[in-house]
């Protein structure tokens, strides 16, 4: 519609308060829904294809899931996603996504505009920096965090900043 910058320009804004809005999101959640002694979070990395000349941080990335036509890779941005697993009675185990982060690979970083103030952070870094985010948040809650991640992971980079806010890390 004719109005669709202004849907932009709330977007903008809502993207530089993710973390108190995601903050928010966690309290809701121990407020509402009845949640164990330990709470299970999963780490993953997850790709989304974006495709133009305008589209900030997109690169060519590894794709996990080739698909029939066998596409090694694909163009757009990949997220680090941190998501509370639950399980719910009818619809068996799901993950609620609680915040993610954007990764945007270092030769790609120049591409951006200074003024958007964007530092290179990789991955395990990213994953680290969500972790410990809401550890504290569940901590306070009396609550005992145990994160899954995938093999890429368990390197000593995030373990070690994991496992100094008190979390319990399960991985390959």
């Amino acid at each position: 519609s004719a109005t669709y910058q202004s849907y932009y320009y709330f977007l903008a804004a809502l993207g530089r308060k993710t973390e108190s809005v995601a903050t928010r999101l966690v309290f809701l959640i121990l407020q509402r829904l009845p949640l164990a002694q330990r709470v299970l979070l999963v780490i993953d990395d997850s790709p989304t294809k974006r495709y133009g000349p305008y589209v900030e941080g997109a690169d060519v990335h590894h794709n996990p899931t080739p698909g029939p036509s066998d596409q090694m890779f694909l163009y757009g941005h990949i997220w680090v996603t941190l998501s509370l697993a639950l399980r719910h009675p009818l619809w068996g185990a799901m993950g609620l996504p609680l915040r993610a982060m954007l990764y945007v690979r270092r030769q790609t970083i120049s591409s951006i505009p200074i003024q958007r103030g964007w530092r290179f952070a990789t991955k395990l870094q990213l994953a680290a920096r969500l972790v410990e985010w809401i550890v504290p948040l569940l901590k306070e809650a009396g609550k005992h965090v145990w994160v899954v991640v995938d093999g890429g992971y368990t390197k000593r980079p995030f373990l070690k900043r994991v496992l100094a806010t008190g979390a319990t890390v399960v991985g390959r």
